[in-house]
């Protein structure tokens, strides 16, 4: 299940900037929204791997986690039935802290590989990602360990 922990670091309630780019370098759309980050919990959904278009496709997912830097590699291959052509998909995600911002870049590139796939069918794009720190982790973020509980989990399973 590929998980990818947000670092410690980063949690809190952060206003997002991105900024959206064909191959080229062509601005396709900007948007801005607020995204609240809990530390050690999944980094997919803030990453993208939860939206429409990606939460189909298989991803295998390596990462490298900081409390400065994440760095994410993921790759997937669709069968097209077409006599071993495949669609390959690459996503990269590289994003870094500087005190209260958070900045990332995110490629993403789509091609058939293999024999008998016809036309090449090729396609990218490029996200650049601003987040500012606007307030801490809220409350539902922490989940503090109780003595209590944690015993009777240890008795549960003994």
């Amino acid at each position: 299940n590929d998980e990818i922990p947000i670092p410690s670091g980063w949690a809190g309630v952060w206003l997002v900037s991105d900024s959206v780019y064909d191959c080229q370098g062509h601005l396709l759309g900007t948007a801005t929204h607020e995204e609240t980050l809990c530390a050690e919990s999944s980094a997919r959904e803030w990453l993208g791997l939860t939206s429409p278009e990606y939460n189909t496709l298989p991803f295998a997912c390596t990462a490298t986690v900081g409390d400065l830097s994440l760095n994410v590699v993921c790759r997937a291959f669709i069968p097209l039935g077409l006599g071993g052509c495949l669609e390959e998909y690459n996503l990269r995600v590289d994003a870094w802290r500087v005190k209260n911002t958070i900045s990332s870049t995110e490629n993403f590139s789509r091609q058939r590989v293999g024999p008998n796939c016809g036309f090449p069918g090729t396609s990218c794009q490029r996200k650049r990602r601003t987040a500012v720190l606007i307030a801490p982790a809220p409350k539902s973020c922490r989940t503090p360990v109780e003595r209590a509980t944690w015993g009777s989990v240890k008795v549960r399973y003994r």
